[in-house]
């Protein structure tokens, strides 16, 4: 798919992709239903990790009220411009998993690194009107800017090298980490954080069907029911 000028990926490891209403009003699905693969290995978040923390990369702290907040943002979002429906869970560790990169890709070449895409400045005013703050409509798009970046496999590399040699947490309630990745639930159930911590936990190797999907409690969808 493309937006604007640049080509984005389809979603994708993260289950997270840049998505313009333009696009998806014409049917074109950019939401891939692609699982983070559970990857085995010990958490490296305890049981008596901040309730209140996501998740930590060297000094910088994601809370979960802020990894909440984008994740409904990018899910109204979705939900509004009819993009189909994928786990909430997918999308939380994805966004999860990209903060992680951002930190590393921060850590590396500073803040400003990053160039956003065309349309970002748009999808931060659609997040806004479909009920999001200005500040998290920002974060979320800086999120998806990660995600466009990592397409690049120099920026990839450069992040990957950068997170392994940081001090990583991972929240159990939001997943599980190894090697560079979060995945939903370590043992296939995740402990509930907050309201939109959701534990519907899917593999790679096993991805959600369309009627999976359906089957799911509108609080733990992503996107539009169709």
């Amino acid at each position: 798919m493309t937006c604007g000028t640049r080509d984005l990926p389809e979603g994708g490891r993260y289950g997270v992709s840049v998505v313009t209403s333009s696009r998806a009003r014409t049917g074109t699905r950019v939401l891939a239903a692609a699982a983070v693969a559970l990857l085995g290995g010990a958490l490296l978040a305890g049981c008596d990790a901040d309730p209140r923390t996501a998740a930590t990369a060297g000094d910088a702290t994601l809370t979960v009220d802020r990894l909440d907040a984008a994740t409904a943002a990018y899910c109204d979002y979705v939900a509004e411009v009819g993009v189909e429906a994928v786990p909430r869970a997918i999308v939380r560790t994805g966004l999860t998993e990209l903060w992680l990169y951002d930190a590393a890709l921060t850590e590396a070449a500073g803040p400003d690194a990053l160039d956003p895409p065309p349309a970002a400045d748009e999808i931060a005013r659609e997040m806004q009107a479909a009920g999001a703050d200005a500040d998290v409509a920002s974060f979320t798009v800086r999120l998806l800017t990660v995600s466009n970046a990592l397409s690049d496999p120099t920026v990839g590399q450069v992040a990957s090298t950068t997170l392994g040699d940081l001090d990583v947490t991972v929240n159990p309630a939001v997943g599980s980490y190894a090697d560079g990745a979060v995945a939903t639930g370590g043992d296939g159930v995740s402990v509930a954080a907050s309201d939109t911590a959701l534990g519907a936990t899917f593999s790679i190797d096993d991805p959600p069907t369309p009627e999976e999907v359906a089957a799911l409690p509108a609080a733990q969808r992503c996107g539009s029911a169709g």
